[in-house]
């Protein structure tokens, strides 16, 4: 299998990344939220959420509105996928139960990271309005607090935060509480590549699941990826794609930003922070 990824000559000037997640192997497996047949996918993808920047928020009266720049706006070619779409989240997460998300440490790394984030569940794609971004007010939550937080750049990368209330209408998933992974399995992620609105990516495997803390894997991910589930074919968390390969190579003639391919082994794959790393993630529901 091929691998392509996207080496990033355009600096964002957020301190997610410090930690790149942007990475394609083999044929580009990524679907729009409103492309899924799979209701099992369709059931986990609906309790994964953005956390992006509050002032690119408007509230209205019923909804409130997502703003920002395209990947064409920022650089990239607009032969490329989803290149028209907005590109507005920062980092991705998910519901676990209660008020409380996981998400990546290098995500909210301070009490400011957590006062300017907002949590946004059902940031997707709609092709019926493909110029407008929007979501019903009560899918908008802030951040109250980090509860618990650790980042290494090397190491674990985790965060759980406490929203401003609990959470309605979403199912908390279900994650892995002890024992890990099988190397044989097959993961799926589901999060906010690039920034953009929720995409879906199958067919993941692993490539070394003899770390303590995290595991390596071949998935498809991005910048924006940071924070995101890693599942299991159960539909399990196992963990928080947290770091990987660069993503933007320039293409010299057309100047702008296209995907790049490599043969598999040549690249380092992704990083995963195991679930079962994050202390007592049980009692804190």
């Amino acid at each position: 299998m091929n691998k392509v990824y996207l080496i990033g000559l355009v600096i964002f000037a957020t301190s997610v990344c410090a930690n790149e997640t942007q990475v394609i192997y083999g044929e580009d497996d990524r679907v729009d939220s409103f492309e899924l047949s799979d209701k099992k996918l369709a059931d986990l993808a609906k309790s994964n959420v953005a956390l992006i920047k509050t002032s690119k928020l408007t509230a209205g009266r019923t909804h409130t509105s997502i703003k920002g720049k395209t990947l064409i706006e920022k650089g990239v070619c607009k032969t490329e996928r989803f290149a028209k779409q907005l590109a507005a989240a920062r980092c991705s997460g998910f519901f676990i139960g209660d008020d409380l998300i996981v998400t990546a440490g290098h995500c909210m790394v301070s009490e400011s990271d957590c006062a300017n984030q907002s949590i946004v569940f059902g940031y997707q794609y709609d092709p019926k309005f493909p110029k407008t971004y929007r979501v019903k007010n009560s899918d908008v939550y802030t951040c109250s607090k980090i509860l618990v937080q650790k980042y290494e750049r090397s190491g674990l990368d985790y965060a759980v935060i406490k929203l401003d209330r609990k959470v309605k209408h979403y199912t908390p998933l279900e994650f892995r509480t002890s024992g890990k992974i099988s190397k044989k399995e097959e993961l799926t992620t589901i999060g906010h590549p690039s920034g953009l609105p929720q995409k879906i990516a199958s067919g993941g495997s692993i490539r070394d699941n003899s770390k303590a803390g995290w595991f390596e894997a071949n998935l498809d991910t991005f910048h924006g990826n940071s924070g995101s589930a890693v599942f299991n074919s159960q539909g399990v968390v196992e963990g928080i794609l947290v770091r990987g390969e660069k993503d933007y190579v320039t293409d010299e003639k057309r100047g702008c930003r296209v995907v790049k391919v490599c043969k598999e082994g040549e690249c380092r794959g992704e990083d995963v922070t195991r679930i079962t790393s994050i202390p007592k993630l049980n009692d804190l529901l």
